[in-house]
C-alpha cells in the first residue's frame, strides 16, 4: 500500500483531530462560544449545546467510517494480492457500527430527557461505543504495514478522538 508517508499525510492526519477539540469546547463550555457567537438566552445556549453534541457524534462517526474505509481501500489496492476478507469485513462492519452509534446519539439528543439536561442517557453510551471503535481500528492500524510516521500520527489522532468522545460522553451522561 503506502511505502512512505510524507509530511502532508502526517499534517492532515493530525488536522483531523482539530474538529474534536473545537466540538469539545462547545460541549464542555457552551457559555464561552455562545458569548463569542452572541447567543444570550439560556434556551439558545442549551440548543447550541445540543447541536454541539450532535456535531461531535457525527464527526466522530464520519471519521471512524473514513478510517475503516481506508482499511478497505488498502486491502483492495494491493496489487497481485487477494483482498483479505477479514479486513474487508472489519471495514464494513466498523462503518455500519459508527453509523448506528451516530444515529443513536442524535436520537438521544432529539428525544431528550428532562432529568438529564435534555439528553437521553443512551446518547452517552453511543458516544462511549464510538470512542471504543477508535481504539479497535487503531489496534488494527498499528499492526498493519503502514509507515511509522503515519502510524504515530494515527496513534495521536485516535487517542484524541477516543478521549474526546469518551469525556464528552461522560459529560453528557446521566448524573
Amino acid at each position: 500500500m503506502v511505502q512512505k508517508s510524507g509530511a502532508n499525510a502526517v499534517i492532515l492526519t493530525l488536522l483531523g483531530a482539530a474538529p474534536f477539540i473545537i466540538a469539545d469546547w462547545f460541549v464542555w463550555f457552551p457559555f464561552q462560544p455562545a458569548t463569542f457567537l452572541g447567543i444570550e438566552t439560556g434556551e439558545e445556549i442549551l440548543a447550541l449545546w445540543h447541536y454541539s453534541i450532535i456535531a461531535i457524534a457525527l464527526y466522530g462517526a464520519g471519521l471512524l467510517c473514513f478510517l475503516s474505509g481506508s482499511r478497505w481501500g488498502g486491502t483492495i489496492g494491493r496489487e497481485g494480492e487477494t483482498p483479505d476478507s477479514a479486513t474487508l469485513w472489519l471495514s464494513v462492519l466498523m462503518a455500519l457500527f459508527a453509523a448506528i452509534m451516530a444515529f443513536i446519539c442524535v436520537l438521544g439528543v432529539m428525544i431528550g430527557d428532562d432529568m438529564n439536561r435534555g439528553v437521553a442517557p443512551f446518547a452517552s453510551y453511543a458516544m462511549y461505543a464510538l470512542a471504543a471503535g477508535y481504539l479497535v481500528i487503531l489496534a488494527f492500524d498499528v499492526h498493519a504495514n503502514y509507515p511509522i510516521g503515519y502510524v504515530r500520527a494515527r496513534i495521536v489522532e485516535s487517542i484524541v478522538g477516543a478521549l474526546s468522545l469518551g469525556i464528552s460522553a461522560w459529560y453528557i451522561g446521566p448524573r
